[in-house]
């Protein structure tokens, strides 16, 4: 397939154009920043979804972009069109594919639709910066390899025969992991040689490890004339003895507080033995005293007192009699009024004749007289009534409520002298008690004291775990002895096998690299670039020229160029427009050789290194070429007007 149409939108400074290509050479021209460059550089990103050499992200795309909007269509000759669409919506980037024209009409750009179309290498004055071992690999890496008859495994047993190291688990490792692989030929080869780099990174970890083990291990010349049972018999009998010290020690530092207590106690007994006797025996006098008193106050408390219990009881006796007399003289006193108000009021009047007779008279006299004797008697009543009258009732209760008083008053007094007397009593017994506690603390204290006997050792415990440590320094460095000739022996034994191992894995990786089998491997290859080469070469020059390359197997060897007239040139000594040339046919045969189906080569700045006469015989020579489509940008006018489009 061939691109025949390219629609850029939003591009850099293409806001919207489209770039037809009807023939397989197309050549751009115009003056640097006309934009030749845009239309090279978009059919990258239109092909594989991001521009090589950048990093390949929706975001690093669209800072190619001269809008929030940008797209790229690429017709191809076979009926295929693809549109890529990249959208920035605020600082998020999105993009589109659709293929249109193709039968199963798949939603992306699939490497089954084009193959690869990415060159391993683009910028060329890196791919010229390689060292020799390193453009050698380059080269294996995209040659197909020939088949080869080698038995890896008799090479490798070969090469490890120069080394008088018996080596049959990696013989046998090796072949293992070489039946495990499915590739074959050269392929096989890389694989192995990077798989003897790592054996290689691995066997050094390991070495660096065992190193590191025998760096750590120490031995100790002062030990080695020490005995090790008489060191552990001497720690058991001074670990026996450390603990009977601590033992001791802390026996010992408890007496002595129980000791200081003691002296403490006895110095303040002593000091108050002089007075102490006779406060116990006046504490008891005055309980016994008080004892005493209370006895005769509760006595006291208890007997009535006759002189104002008689002088109560008459005084109620008073009241009773001045209580019953007031009744009966208010008695006698109603009676005495109710006839006194019974008698008649007016003269009495003769029923017959209605007016006073002698009979009248006479009745009204007697009626005086009747009532001017009850009233004296109600007027001596009422005098008599005078002398049992409530005030005086109430002078005589009160009279009682003053004894009975001053009688609680009393009995009041003697209560709280009996609570003096009894607070004497408890403050007698308590002073009575702290001196016992003081003798029972004494007592109490000499019981606790015991015999500890004599100290277990003349040394102190500071002394005796200097000692301890002094012995198990010594035991350590015996044991550390005994894992230095345990594990020297065998961890060296082990290192020297893995450092003989190194060797042969040294000598198997450069038996594998590009100088070794791989160049043994590649000489048909080779040979068939060569001829490819000098079939475009020999089309580019106006001569016999053909490519030449030089695989030799000593390191940094490698090399290239042209031969012409049976005289090797090599590709750094060429002129500029034979390296161009020759770059240009190195592209083609690559092209040949990789699996893309878009049969296009994109160079800028093609006619830079050419003179006029050379760049009109490449224009003619790339237009012989049929299978392969050419777009190409320069500064340099073109004499050939049919392939040339200005910009």
């Amino acid at each position: 397939m061939k691109i025949r149409k390219l629609t850029i939108q939003g591009m850099h400074k293409v806001s919207q154009k489209s770039y037809e290509f009807n023939q397989d050479v197309t050549y751009f021209v115009g003056e640097n920043g006309a934009g030749k460059s845009i239309i090279l550089e978009a059919i990258q990103p239109g092909l594989l979804g991001y521009i090589p050499g950048y990093a390949k992200t929706n975001e690093s795309i669209m800072k190619h972009a001269s809008g929030p909007v940008m797209s790229i269509i690429l017709e191809l000759d076979s009926g295929i069109s693809i549109t890529r669409i990249w959208t920035k919506t605020g600082s998020t980037v999105s993009s589109k594919v659709a293929v249109a024209g193709y039968d199963g009409k798949p939603s992306e750009l699939t490497a089954e639709l084009i193959g690869e179309v990415e060159m391993p290498i683009f910028n060329f004055n890196e791919f010229r910066s390689m060292t020799a071992n390193k453009l050698k690999e380059w080269f294996i890496s995209f040659l197909p390899s020939s088949d080869s008859s080698l038995n890896l495994i008799d090479e490798l047993k070969q090469e490890a025969s120069k080394r008088a190291i018996a080596c049959d688990d990696l013989i046998a490792g090796a072949d293992g992991w070489i039946k495990s692989r499915s590739e074959t030929g050269i392929e096989l080869v890389k694989a192995l040689n990077a798989h003897f780099k790592d054996e290689q990174t691995f066997v050094k970890g390991q070495i660096a490890k065992l190193q590191g083990t025998i760096e750590s291990l120490v031995r100790y010349d002062d030990a080695e004339t020490l005995d090790e049972q008489e060191i552990r018999s001497d720690i058991v009998v001074n670990e026996t003895l450390e603990a009977k010290l601590i033992a001791y020690e802390a026996q010992k530092s408890m007496q002595d507080q129980l000791q200081a207590k003691l002296v403490t106690a006895k110095a303040t007994l002593s000091a108050e033995s002089a007075e102490t006797d006779s406060r116990v025996i006046a504490a008891r006098e005055k309980i016994k005293t008080a004892e005493t008193e209370i006895e005769n106050l509760q006595k006291k408390l208890s007997s009535k007192n006759p002189d104002a219990d008689a002088k109560i009881a008459e005084l109620t006796k008073q009241i009773e009699i001045m209580q019953a007399d007031a009744a009966d003289i208010s008695s006698a006193i109603a009676e005495l009024t109710k006839k006194r108000f019974s008698l008649p009021t007016s003269e009495p009047i003769c029923p017959y004749t209605k007016d006073r007779c002698e009979t009248a008279t006479k009745l009204a006299a007697k009626l005086k007289k009747e009532a001017d004797e009850l009233d004296k008697q109600i007027t001596f009543k009422e005098e008599e009534l005078e002398d049992c009258s409530p005030d005086k009732i109430a002078e005589l209760q009160s009279q009682i409520g003053a004894i009975v008083t001053e009688s609680r008053l009393a009995n009041m007094e003697i209560q709280s002298k009996i609570q003096t007397y009894q607070n004497e009593i408890q403050l007698a017994k308590s002073e009575i008690n702290q001196i016992s506690h003081m003798y029972d603390n004494v007592k109490a204290l000499e019981s606790q004291l015991v015999d500890i006997g004599e100290k277990p050792t003349e040394l102190d415990q500071l002394q005796l775990t200097s000692k301890l440590t002094t012995l198990r320094e010594q035991l350590s460095k015996i044991q550390a002895n005994k894992q230095y000739a345990e594990l020297t022996s065998t961890v060296t034994a082990d290192k020297f096998k893995l450092e003989n191992e190194l060797e042969i894995l040294k000598d198997w990786t450069k038996l594998t690299d590009a100088n070794g089998l791989q160049s043994a491997m590649m000489n048909g290859p080779f040979e068939n670039l060569e001829n490819d080469m000098s079939t475009y070469l020999t089309a580019m020059f106006n001569a016999s020229t053909t490519a030449k390359f030089n695989l030799v197997s000593k390191a940094n060897s490698f090399s290239f160029g042209l031969e012409r007239d049976g005289q090797y040139i090599e590709f750094d000594y060429l002129s500029s427009g034979e390296r161009c040339l020759f770059t240009l046919a190195l592209i083609m045969c690559i092209l040949d050789k990789s699996n893309s189906k878009v049969r296009t080569i994109i160079i800028d700045d093609i006619l830079d290194h050419l003179d006029a006469a050379n760049a009109s015989y490449l224009f003619e020579s790339l237009k012989q070429m049929k299978d392969i489509q050419f777009i190409l940008a320069g500064v340099k006018e073109c004499e050939d007007t049919t392939i040339c489009k200005p910009v």
